[in-house]
């Protein structure tokens, strides 16, 4: 999976777009998915796709709170 900045580019960080509808679908899919992944996939996933501006500390809150 890409990153939600990826699959959403005209969705900046912190918009309702993310807490309702197509976004938070994808958001809440992606957190299960790089929570569930191996360590070298979520490694290999930040390096490929640095947080952009906006979403500075993304990876960490998934890292901090995965989902159970």
């Amino acid at each position: 999976m890409v990153p939600p900045w990826e699959k959403y580019p005209e969705l900046p960080a912190g918009r309702i777009g993310w807490r309702m509808g197509y976004g938070e679908d994808y958001l809440n899919d992606f957190w299960k998915w790089f929570s569930r992944s191996p360590e070298e996939d979520r490694a290999q996933t930040e390096q490929t796709y640095p947080e952009p501006e906006g979403w500075s500390g993304f990876y960490a809150r998934i890292r901090s709170h995965p989902w159970r």
